[in-house]
C-alpha cells in the first residue's frame, strides 16, 4: 500500500498508486476486470527525470500530471514511453493547493487544477483575492482563468483550516466542495459559477472561524466543529462526506492530546444527493480506527460505485474497502 509520499487515484477500470524509492518512482496500476498489476518505474535524474516532490497523477491514456511543489512548476509525464515536458507557472507566488486524482482537468491545450497562492490569510481582502483554482494554457504559460473563494466567505477572516476545500471534476463541471460551507459550488470550465447547491449537515458549525495564533489550535476547533471533509461522484450521484464528533462524546479538548483522544468518536456522515431530483439521502458509518470505521482518505471508483477503505484490518498488510450500496448497515 502506499506510504506517506504515494499519490493514489483510480482511472477507468483499475485502481493505482505511485511509490517513491530513492532514485526512482515506481507506478503501479491495478486492473479489476483482469486481477492483474502493472507496473512501471521513472527515473530521478536526466532529461526524463521525475522530480520527486507532489503527486503523480493519472489524467488520460497517456499523460500523468505531477506537480513540483515548491518550484512554481509542474510536469506532464507520457507514462507509456517516459517523455517529460516541464512547464513553469507565470509567477513564483503560485503554488498547488490539494490535488487528487479528480480535481484535475485536460483537453489537450488547457489543463485546469487547484492553486494556492503566497498571500497571509490575515492580509486584508485575502479571501476575495486569492486565488484557488486555475485554467493553464500550456502554449501560453498562463493563466485564462482564475478562481477566487466564494462570495460567502468575502469580507472576514479566517483561518486556513476553515477555508480548507476540494474539488472534483465531473464531464464539464468543476465542483467546489468548501469544509465550511453548507453549500456545493458548480464551476463551468471557464471557472464561471453556474449554480450553488445547498447540500447541509447538522454535524457541521461554521461559527468559530479559527483565527487564534496557534495554529494547531485553529486545527483543533475547525475539527471539533465538523467538516465537509471530500466530495465524490459515482452513477450520477453526488456524494458529500461530513467528519464530525458527536455532541454526545463532546467534552473540554485543551491540547492536542485531548484532541486525539477525541477522534475515538469520529464519524462519517455521508449525503447522497440527486442532481436531477435534488433528493439527499444520509447515512452514517463510525470513523475510528478502534471502532472499525471508514476513513474517506483512500476512496476510489468501480463500476459506478464507491469504495471506502475500512480501518477494520483482519490481516497486516491486506487493506479492506466496502461499496456504498452497503452503507447504512452497521459494519461489524
Amino acid at each position: 500500500m502506499p506510504n506517506e509520499n504515494s499519490s493514489v487515484g483510480s482511472y477507468r477500470g483499475g485502481f493505482y498508486f505511485s511509490y517513491n524509492y530513492p532514485n526512482s518512482m515506481g507506478l503501479f496500476f491495478y486492473d479489476f476486470a483482469s486481477k492483474t498489476w502493472e507496473s512501471s518505474f521513472f527515473p530521478n535524474q536526466g532529461p526524463n527525470g521525475i522530480i520527486k516532490e507532489g503527486p503523480f497523477l493519472i489524467i488520460n491514456d497517456t499523460l500523468a500530471f505531477h506537480p513540483l511543489v515548491g518550484l512554481s512548476a509542474f510536469q506532464l509525464i507520457n507514462y507509456r514511453n517516459g517523455q517529460v515536458k516541464r512547464f513553469k507557472l507565470p509567477d513564483s507566488r503560485f503554488g498547488f493547493g490539494k490535488i487528487s486524482d479528480k480535481s484535475i482537468h485536460f483537453d489537450g491545450q488547457f489543463i485546469r487544477f487547484p492553486l494556492s497562492f503566497s498571500k497571509s490569510n490575515l492580509e486584508e481582502n485575502f479571501v476575495s483575492e486569492v486565488p484557488i483554482y486555475g485554467v493553464f494554457d500550456l502554449k501560453s504559460s498562463h493563466f485564462t482563468s482564475l478562481m477566487n473563494y466564494p462570495e460567502e466567505f468575502h469580507g472576514d477572516t479566517y483561518s486556513l483550516n476553515f477555508l480548507s476545500k476540494t474539488f472534483l471534476v465531473v464531464d464539464d463541471h468543476i465542483y467546489l466542495n468548501m469544509a465550511k460551507s453548507h453549500n456545493i459550488f458548480m464551476y463551468d470550465l471557464d471557472l464561471n459559477l453556474k449554480e450553488k447547491i445547498n447540500l447541509q449537515s447538522q454535524n457541521v458549525n461554521r461559527s468559530n472561524p479559527g483565527v487564534k495564533d496557534d495554529q494547531i489550535l485553529n486545527m483543533m476547533d475547525s475539527k471539533l466543529g465538523g467538516e465537509y471533509s471530500a466530495l465524490f461522484e459515482s452513477g450520477g450521484f453526488l456524494f458529500r462526506t461530513v467528519s464530525y464528533i458527536p455532541k454526545s462524546a463532546n467534552f473540554p479538548v485543551e491540547n492536542l492530546n485531548e484532541y486525539i483522544e477525541s477522534l475515538e468518536s469520529l464519524r462519517f456522515e455521508i449525503l447522497k444527493f440527486s442532481p436531477s431530483t435534488k433528493e439527499i439521502v444520509r447515512f452514517d458509518y463510525p470513523g475510528s480506527p478502534t471502532s472499525k470505521g471508514i476513513g474517506d482518505g483512500l476512496v476510489f471508483n468501480n463500476k459506478a460505485k464507491l469504495y471506502f477503505w475500512l480501518f477494520d484490518k483482519e490481516e497486516e498488510g491486506i487493506e479492506k474497502f466496502v461499496s456504498l450500496p452497503f452503507i447504512g448497515n452497521q459494519i461489524e
